[in-house]
């Protein structure tokens, strides 16, 4: 980004690039055409309904998100395909996801066992609805998902309760941990996924959607044909976590923080973006990454964002030369961009000469 761009923007910000957005976007559409399994992107990344349309404008089926109110502000705009690819635990919650079941054509609901199951049915018998569901499994992601030895009685009760309708089983993996065989990874979630199938499509008697496939794994996933759809999110812009995974290119990164210097001394200095700008997911020093910065930046690789108050960052260097003046404007890439967007009210899209300022609207869903 050159020194005329950078200047137009008022630092901390987060600046997109649409020409990068747009070929990521294609990429990974392709890759999913190109072996017949549907892309349903997670928008949690953007959390932004105009990436949102640009995504379904190349191809994607519909969209996945986290929370009823990430759904509920995609709904708001226009989307009536929607994956709530999360547990909706609360009475609240099950409220809410009916209500919004009557408004958009299809919503895909999320449950990893009974404890979860039982109110869903109980919810959707009481508004006189049958609630579309996917189980969720454990193909080694070590978070949400029924294990082998609880699937069974889970799958059977779904299938015999009035309300809920099972169409299919998904699955979050990543690399967990595996950074150094992203094949082998995606493998593991086609194997481990193919037991879960078998055992749910012989209770079920029918053939049942199967989606999984994170950014790293995505691709392969897809190439497996062992899927019927991929759900990655981070794709549309990339983060230094990816370049590290699964070697997303540098130029490939389409959203970077811009800091300017405010302090300067001896041995550091100081950008006006800290903890509120920067995330600190993931830690800095720890397997399996071990990262020495909270974030990479691409003019200058020798500097190191180590230590964040709320305002403030201090950036040093590793070979000692800073070469940095008060107002000197840096560009950084996030090591995760998901919670860095989340930090963000706005985002500034720039293509050509053309800058957008836009909302980050599903900023802060968290219910």
């Amino acid at each position: 980004m050159d020194k005329s761009l950078k200047e137009k923007f008022d630092t901390p910000c987060l600046v997109v690039d649409e020409e990068i957005v747009r070929e990521n976007i294609r990429e990974m559409q392709n890759e999913a055409d190109n072996n017949g399994c549907i892309l349903r992107p997670h928008i949690k990344t953007h959390k932004t309904p105009y990436l949102a349309k640009l995504q379904v404008g190349a191809g994607a089926c519909g969209i996945t998100s986290c929370k009823v109110s990430e759904a509920e502000v995609m709904a708001d705009n226009g989307f009536d395909d929607i994956f709530i690819a999360y547990p909706l635990v609360g009475a609240r919650k099950l409220e809410r996801a009916c209500a919004l079941s009557k408004r958009i054509k299809r919503l895909i609901l999320a449950i990893d066992n009974l404890a979860q199951a039982e109110p869903l049915a109980l919810a959707a018998q009481a508004h006189n609805q049958v609630l579309e569901v996917r189980i969720e499994v454990d193909c080694g992601g070590g978070r949400t998902g029924a294990e082998l030895k609880d699937f069974e009685p889970l799958v059977t009760f779904v299938e015999q309760v009035p309300g809920l309708k099972l169409t299919g089983l998904y699955t979050f993996r990543g690399l967990n941990g595996g950074i150094a065989d992203p094949e082998g990874s995606a493998q593991r979630e086609v194997d481990l996924m193919h037991q879960y199938a078998e055992i749910a499509e012989r209770i079920c008697g029918r053939k049942l959607e199967i989606s999984g496939g994170s950014t790293p794994t995505g691709r392969e996933v897809a190439r497996s044909h062992a899927f019927t759809e991929i759900r990655p999110g981070t794709y549309i812009f990339n983060d230094y976590m990816m370049h590290k995974e699964c070697g997303a290119p540098l130029d490939r990164m389409a959203a970077k923080l811009l800091v300017t210097v405010v302090s300067v001394h001896k041995d550091y200095v100081v950008v006006d973006g800290g903890c509120k700008t920067f995330p600190t997911d993931p830690l800095l020093g720890q397997p399996p990454y071990y990262f020495e910065s909270y974030a990479y930046f691409p003019e200058k690789p020798q500097l190191r964002l180590t230590k964040l108050t709320e305002e403030h960052g201090m950036v040093t260097a590793v070979d000692g030369n800073l070469d940095l003046k008060v107002g000197d404007i840096l560009e950084a890439i996030p090591l995760h961009i998901c919670p860095a967007v989340n930090l963000q009210n706005k985002l500034y899209i720039v293509d050509g000469e053309n800058i957008q300022e836009m909302a980050v609207a599903g900023r802060g869903m968290l219910q």
